[in-house]
Parts: C-alpha cells; sequence; structure tokens
C-alpha cells in the first residue's frame, strides 16, 4: 500500500534458502520491488524461483519450478483503497488431477478493496477490512486452505471471495 508515503519510494530485495536433506538440495529464491508515491499509487512486483535436485526428490531429473506477481494499487480517498494482482505459477513437472487433467502453468487474478478505519482511516493498518475476489482460470495445482482455495478442482475454473478484519491492539 502507498498509504501515508510522503514522497517517491523504491525498494528492492530478495532473498534466497538452500536446505539440504542427507544429499538433496532445494534452493528456493526471489527478488522484488515496490514503487509508491504520495498520491497513493503503488505497484509492486516478484519473481520466484525453485529448483529441487533428484537426490531431495527421489525423481529422476531435477526440477524447477518459477513464478510471479505483480500488485498495483492506489487510494481513492485516505479511506479507501483498491488493488489489482495477478500472479502465476509455473511447475516444471504437469500436475496430474484425478480427472486424468494436466496442467503446469496456473494462474490467480485478483481485485479487491481495503477500508481504513478511524477519521480518514486514520487507523491505518492498525484497524482494516479488506475484500477481495480472485479468479483462477486453471484451478489450483492443490488445496490451499491458508488463502481460502479449497479444492484442487480438476484443473477448472475457480472463483473464491475472501474477507477479513484486521485490528491491531
Amino acid at each position: 500500500t502507498a498509504k501515508d508515503s510522503h514522497g517517491d519510494l523504491l525498494v528492492i530485495g530478495g532473498g534466497a534458502d538452500w536446505s539440504q536433506a542427507g544429499d538433496g538440495n532445494v534452493i528456493t529464491g526471489t527478488v522484488d520491488a515496490q514503487w509508491e508515491n504520495k498520491s497513493g499509487l503503488g505497484v509492486y512486483g516478484a519473481i520466484l524461483l525453485q529448483n529441487i535436485d533428484s537426490n531431495f526428490s527421489g525423481g529422476a531429473n531435477d526440477v524447477t519450478n518459477w513464478g510471479f506477481l505483480v500488485q498495483a494499487n492506489f487510494l481513492l480517498n485516505p479511506a479507501w483503497e483498491v488493488f489489482g494482482r495477478l500472479d502465476m505459477v509455473m511447475f516444471d513437472n504437469e500436475i496430474a488431477f484425478p480427472d486424468g487433467s494436466l496442467e503446469d502453468t496456473f494462474y490467480e487474478i485478483t481485485v479487491g478493496v481495503n477500508y481504513f478505519l478511524g477519521p480518514d482511516g486514520s487507523w491505518k493498518h492498525r484497524a482494516k477490512i479488506q475484500a477481495d475476489l480472485s479468479f483462477l482460470p486453471n484451478g489450483a495445482p492443490a488445496d490451499l486452505n491458508g488463502i481460502g482455495i479449497l479444492d484442487a478442482n480438476n484443473g477448472d475454473t475457480e472463483i473464491v471471495l475472501r474477507t477479513q478484519f484486521q485490528l491491531v491492539l
């Protein structure tokens, strides 16, 4: 969010993890950037990569999965913010669904709104209501209960509506 930004801001970051089990390795990494300005516009993007070697997975070959995320948001006024997000994950190996269909690329398109409580949204992220609607044209690779995606849906279209109330005491 660009709420209460006092000027243009660009932040670039990255992170990586190298985990081992026996002779197996998993390397996961991301590079991301966020730009925002004082008029309430914010843009965020990330590229993610995961390499799992065959010693770790037990498969015949190493596997490399990758994805990206782009999100933009805009403050309509001090209390209301709208946002949109596109993210994609591409697996090296296709995911097999119970109906026999296969898919290796999964998209999520999301639109949403934040309402910041308090006079003119003055409570900021300490008290807000958020709602978003996500469209997954290829379904999901697995149940992702933590984010409200309740079944893999055999690669068929899935629509998810989420709401949350956040209160920090």
